[in-house]
Parts: C-alpha cells; structure tokens; sequence
C-alpha cells in the first residue's frame, strides 16, 4: 500500500496534449521542425509549412482543406497591421501635402516622407511583377518560389513581357519559398543575399529585427534613419541610397553589391556627405 502522503498516480489530473499550431499542417512527420535543432533545416521545414498554409487561404489555389485557428489569428494581426501601416501613412502624406501647398513646409515631416517614399517605392516594384500578394503583411509567401508546380503560377508579367533587368527574378527566387518583400529590391545580387541569409543565418529574431529597421522603423530624425532611401524610379538601383546605420548592421548582407554602395556615394557626395565604405 502507497504511504498516506503520496497520491496515487491514477488519481492524479491528466493534463490534456495539444498539437503544436503548426503541426496541424504536417503531413509527415518527417515535415515537423519541432525538434529539429539544426537551423538551416528547421527553417527549411518553416517555410515549407508556410507555403502550404498560403496556399490553402489563397483564393487562386485548388485546395478546400481548412486553415488552423491559430493561423488565422495571426495572419488576421499581421493584415490589420498593415492596415494600420497605410493609414498612418496617408495621414502624414495628406499633412506634408498640406503643408507644401500652404507655403509652410515642415521639416520634421521630412523624416516621415522619406520612409513613405521607400515603402511606395516597394509599392511601385510589386506593382511592375504583379504580386497579388500584400508585401506588408508579415505572414505571406511570395508566389515566387514555390517548391514542385508553382500554385499560383508565375505572374503573366514575367511569363509573357520583358521586365527591368533589375527586377528579374533570380534562379534562387524561383525555387526558394520566401516572404515577397524579397523581390522588390532591384538588385539581383542583393536579393540572393537575403534569400541565403533568411534560410542558413538569421534567426528569427534577427529577420523581425530586419524587417523592422527597413519597414517598421521611422524615426523623428532624417539621420538616424535605420533603412535605406530612394530617389527615383524605383526598378533602378542607381537611385537606391544605403544609410549609415543600415550599413552599420546589414552591410555584410550586400556582399557583391558593389552598385548600390556606389549609388549610396553619388547621392551622398552630391549633398556634400562623407562617401562610405562596407567597413564602416
């Protein structure tokens, strides 16, 4: 007979096991990365099931199956978000506008305007693919770089007309899953970069912390602006300019990528800057 002051483990209250979010997804268990303590095939497993959870809340794809609770929950943060994101933006567009036309520019809206100009920027890139997806939205897959048969296919744009030499997709996008914020930068190279990193060496921590220095971030003051700059056509990288601090960061993200260092340095010299170098 068990002592008096230990219960007997019959008795005892079953905690229920619930199935991980993801694992609703896994067709396999071999698909599982729960577990799976090697980084690089971990996220290779993550973006797997990431783009079988896009496909089955796409409009365009042929699958019925349902999507879990949980995704949808975070997919239905991650659009409000963005929805937030434009509206504030708007607002300061309207007020800079205002402003201008009144006579009375504000400085301190110059800051806001230069994000904006960025994220239009990427805006007018997605625009020129034809990604149907929201590039804001934290939780998408680019229609790019779908494993097996692309669903959906590749957008008629790239099929059937020439597109910026800048904006090609790279052999490397076409068959590696990835978020579409990717595609939008004009720079094959640099687009590569991204794509090895987001897969073999970034956390995950450290892609939000990317993410948000380039999309997220907009400081009160032009010079402590964390991501990068454009001041022309977007599809063509000689109007891209790198800032300081993004180099600082992310530099080693641009191997290769001579040409955007020198564009950084044309517009750099041209406001009388030191020029920088991927040392800094």
């Amino acid at each position: 007979m068990a002592p008096d002051n230990v219960e007997n483990p019959s008795a005892l209250s079953r905690i229920p096991l619930q199935r991980m979010t993801h694992q609703v997804l896994v067709k396999d268990q071999r698909e599982d990365w729960a577990g799976v303590t090697n980084r690089r095939e971990r996220k290779k497993l993550q973006n797997l099931l990431n783009q079988r959870a896009y496909r089955k809340r796409n409009p365009y794809t042929t699958s019925t199956g349902s999507v879990p609770s949980g995704e949808q929950e975070r997919t239905k943060i991650s659009r409000e978000k963005a929805k937030k994101k434009r509206i504030l933006l708007g607002h300061l567009a309207q007020q800079a506008l205002a402003s201008y036309m009144m006579g009375q520019p504000h400085l301190d809206h110059l800051p806001g305007l230069i994000h904006l100009n960025f994220l239009r920027s990427l805006a007018n890139n997605a625009d020129v693919l034809q990604l149907r997806v929201d590039w804001l939205d934290c939780n998408v897959i680019s229609p790019f770089g779908f494993l097996g048969p692309p669903k959906p296919p590749c957008p008629p744009l790239v099929r059937e007309r020439r597109l910026p030499e800048n904006l090609a997709p790279t052999a490397l996008q076409l068959k590696m899953p990835h978020h579409p914020w990717i595609d939008l930068f004009p720079l094959p190279q640099m687009r590569d970069n991204f794509l090895v990193a987001t897969t073999e060496n970034l956390t995950e921590e450290d892609e939000i912390r990317l993410w948000n220095d380039m999309i997220e971030h907009m400081s009160d003051d032009a010079n402590n602006s964390t991501g990068l700059i454009v001041w022309g056509e977007s599809w063509n990288v000689q109007n891209w300019e790198l800032t300081e601090t993004f180099l600082r960061n992310w530099g080693w993200l641009l191997r290769d990528c001579p040409q955007i260092l020198e564009s950084t340095n044309y517009w750099r010299n041209h406001r009388g800057d030191d020029l920088l170098t991927f040392d800094k």
